[in-house]
């Protein structure tokens, strides 16, 4: 089974030339609820599913918002350190945008992806009698789109945290010492864990999928990196600073 059919991204890029026919209200709306009401965010794609006919959103006015947060967010970061030419700027945009959000996150989608229809999906628990094995083909499977989106969904926290507050707080985390070290841990640590949370919620809203809460297993791993990093004052703030701004 292939993540994605030869269509679906052509029809899915046709749609991001066509704003007019895009619904940013209700990807704002979508947004502010992964902030105050996540699950009732992800609700909405159980409504989806049933006038839709598919679990993953055809609207791709989500990613064009988060991809205009995204240029934003860099150019600021770029001023804030004042290193950089309009042409270095203009580069870093790129590599943000399409390494560190675009394949990294369709890298973390398909194992997802894979994850929920090999291991979660109901058809591992079937008897692997003829009947159930046709049973099971006929069965719902996670779409590849909507791994990508609950991706997108999970990295808003993250874009809020590390990109925007971060950013608030430079001042303070780039500080030597004790507190910007632990303050800047801290917010890598609650970024990272909201991401798994997101991602949990996401695919916890699939009826056809068990087991979901492996997706929270990693929070535990964030927490226990989290609290061996305080004795060495290790600062991810400054550290992402030194390899993107030198």
């Amino acid at each position: 089974m292939l993540p994605i059919s030869t269509a679906q991204p052509q029809a899915y890029a046709a749609k991001m030339l066509r704003f007019r026919h895009m619904d940013f209200e209700y990807a704002l709306w979508l947004m502010a609820n992964l902030c105050i009401s996540p699950r009732t965010a992800f609700r909405s794609t159980l409504y989806h599913s049933r006038t839709k006919h598919q679990w993953a959103r055809d609207d791709p006015a989500f990613l064009i918002i988060l991809l205009y947060l995204l240029i934003v967010a860099t150019v600021a970061w770029s001023l804030a350190f004042a290193q950089r030419t309009p042409l270095q700027v203009v580069g870093l945009m790129l590599y943000v945008v399409t390494v560190d959000f675009l394949l990294l996150g369709a890298a973390v989608a398909t194992v997802s992806w894979w994850l929920a229809n090999t291991y979660l999906h109901e058809r591992a628990r079937a008897p692997t009698d003829w009947g159930a094995v046709a049973d099971a083909e006929s069965s719902e499977t996670v779409e590849w789109f909507y791994a990508f989106d609950v991706h997108c969904n999970a990295f808003l926290p993250v874009y809020l945290a590390l990109y925007g507050l971060q950013y608030v707080l430079l001042p303070l985390l780039l500080h030597s010492g004790f507190v910007a070290a632990a303050l800047s841990s801290a917010l890598y640590a609650l970024a990272f864990s909201a991401y798994h949370y997101l991602t949990f919620l996401g695919y916890s809203e699939l009826p056809f999928l068990h087991r979901c809460e492996c997706f929270v297993y990693p929070i535990a791993l964030i927490g226990i990196g989290f609290v061996l990093s305080l004795p060495f004052k290790f600062n991810p703030t400054a550290v992402v600073a030194y390899i993107y701004f030198g």
